[in-house]
């Protein structure tokens, strides 16, 4: 059966994955097996359960299929349905020397080689965690891969100081620091285990393992169950990748993966957007189309004329609809939460766009160390960080090799870089421009307000002699509302300026561009894979910098009262 996450909907279901660490060497591995038999029973019972048809939770099992532990873990939860997420510290074939190595005789060898095969056949992913250096410090990432992934532990330790680099203990000691829940089997003590961070000392019994907190599913739930977007103009450029062939060929699997769950977060960021800025901007005209009509029943009531008493009912009745207006607006804006799923949906694209162009530079599980290089470590909800880690963990793999690298860096250079230089260049264009209209518009209805102050004031002089009458040219109760009138409009554009911070966003992609183009320029310099690599990481970090700024700066301005 097709996993949902990849059923070509966008749809992101969870993975509940248990993660496996301990020591390859079992003096009795039956007595073992019958405790891991129990634990993960117990670790199901805790767990999130299967989930819903909008939000489906996947078992998965994360395991390096070494030796001992590794491998009775593993079989246990795929004998019960579990997807296999293999983490190797080495390329397949180097890792069976080890295999061979360990073993006392070749039969022994052989047997575990072929146990190895058989449960890798099983695997729905596989990724090589970097393996230069020693071998210590290559069992350590992957030991260090697999707690990242998991979302709780299931460790084999006897408790004992590890003889060496990247050993049982290293990694459990990496797992507490990181506060992940942990079930520790004691095979020293026979039916026995330890179970930490599942919850609170004061609780009397072990909460629940939450994948994500409440607040953080619902939104899931809602990404998940918004009307899905067909694909339209808005496709990105990857989805027509004009990479050479054969390259070309082994990567269109990875675009065909990515391009529903882009589609899907692109088309609610923009839904969202629309749905926040009309209602944002329709704000303001009707703040000051209320103070306008409070300011009419105001003035014609001071004055000797005074109004009918129908206008003025219709004036108190259209400003209070006027002000209530108002606030359903923010209500509905608040509870749709136009603005929080605009930003969200947005940064989720974002990472997708740029996943792409990783996995084009063959970029593997370095992403999930990488952090924002911007004012906040990682402007996302809680939802989106998840749905990203559980996209990115069902890629197809794509093989770059050295024969690769200009083609990757011309495509990489023009349609990753090139292509964020064009919208930056819009941005500044488009912000300049709007800040410069926006701001004649508001000096205009200054000015002119200040004009109609003057001839009100004049006129007040003048009323009282014998001098020509500026009323007969201006009626006083019109020439006092439109120099209160004109000043209000001036203030309420003003105030529209403030609230989109046109300079800000003009300013940043200035600046934006300068750094891109250096960018562009090391990525030029890079004449391997690793090199490619550490280029499209550091790009990534950067865009990402660069979204946290935005969401920075954006998320202070939800649908609020003008002022």
């Amino acid at each position: 059966m097709a996993s949902p996450v990849v059923d070509g909907s966008g749809r992101v279901s969870l993975s509940f994955r248990v993660g496996v660490t301990g020591h390859r060497h079992l003096e009795h591995p039956e007595t073992v097996a019958a405790d891991v038999h129990d634990a993960v029973d117990r670790v199901i019972a805790l767990g999130p359960g299967a989930g819903d048809s909008t939000t489906p939770v996947e078992l998965t099992v994360v395991s390096s299929l070494a030796n001992g532990t590794d491998r009775i873990v593993a079989k246990e939860l795929v004998d019960r349905g579990a997807r296999l997420e293999v983490i190797l510290p080495f390329p397949e074939a180097e890792y069976r020397k080890d295999f061979e190595a360990e073993a006392e005789n070749a039969v022994e060898a052989e047997g575990s080689i072929r146990e190895f095969d058989d449960l890798l056949s099983k695997r729905a992913h596989c990724v090589v965690t970097d393996s230069r250096g020693s071998k210590d410090n290559a069992y350590y990432r992957a030991g260090i891969a697999v707690v990242d992934r998991s979302d709780v532990v299931i460790t084999v330790w006897n408790g004992q100081r590890a003889k060496g680099h990247g050993g049982t203990a290293e990694i459990v000691d990496y797992a507490r620091s990181v506060a992940k829940p942990l079930l520790w089997i004691r095979p020293e003590l026979g039916h026995h285990w330890t179970e930490e961070r599942f919850g609170d000392d004061s609780d009397e019994e072990p909460r629940p393992i939450s994948l994500l907190s409440p607040s953080a599913l619902q939104r899931l739930h809602a990404f998940n169950g918004a009307a899905a977007t067909l694909p339209s103009a808005t496709s990105p450029p990857f989805a027509d990748s004009s990479l050479p062939s054969p390259l070309h060929t082994r990567f269109q699997p990875f675009v065909d993966f990515a391009l529903p769950f882009y589609l899907r977060a692109d088309g609610q960021a923009r839904r969202n957007q629309s749905r926040h800025r009309r209602a944002s901007v329709a704000l303001y005209p009707i703040a000051v189309a209320a103070v306008l009509c409070a300011a009419l029943q105001l003035m014609f009531v001071a004055s000797q004329s005074g109004l009918p008493l129908l206008a003025s009912r219709v004036l108190a009745i259209a400003e209070s609809m006027l002000l209530i207006t108002i606030l359903l607006v923010i209500i509905v804006g608040s509870t749709s939460r136009w603005h929080e799923q605009w930003l969200s949906c947005r940064y989720l694209a974002e990472r997708l766009r740029s996943s792409v162009f990783l996995a084009a530079a063959g970029v593997g599980e370095e992403v999930h160390g990488l952090r924002s290089t911007g004012l906040i470590a990682d402007p996302s909800d809680e939802w989106v960080s998840r749905a990203f880690i559980e996209i990115w963990s069902r890629r197809p793999i794509l093989a770059v090799g050295d024969a690769d690298v200009g083609s990757v860096q011309r495509w990489l250079a023009q349609e990753w870089i090139d292509g964020q230089i064009g919208y930056h260049h819009s941005v500044v264009k488009r912000a300049s421009r709007n800040e410069l209209v926006f701001r004649r518009v508001s000096l205009l209805f200054f000015a002119l307000g200040a004009v109609f102050t003057a001839l009100h004031t004049i006129e007040l002089f003048l009323s009282g002699g014998h001098s020509a009458d500026l009323t007969q040219l201006f009626p006083d109760d019109l020439l006092s509302f439109v120099s209160v009138a004109l000043p209000t409009i001036a203030a309420g554009v003003g105030a529209y300026i403030a609230h989109r911070e046109f300079a800000q966003l003009a300013n940043r992609s200035r600046h934006m561009v300068a750094r891109l183009v250096e960018s562009r320029r090391l990525l030029e310099q890079a004449d391997t894979v690793m090199r490619i690599r550490r280029s499209a990481i550091a790009i990534e970090q950067l865009l990402r910098g660069e979204t946290s700024d935005w969401y920075a700066l954006v998320h202070l301005h939800p649908l609020e009262v003008p002022v």
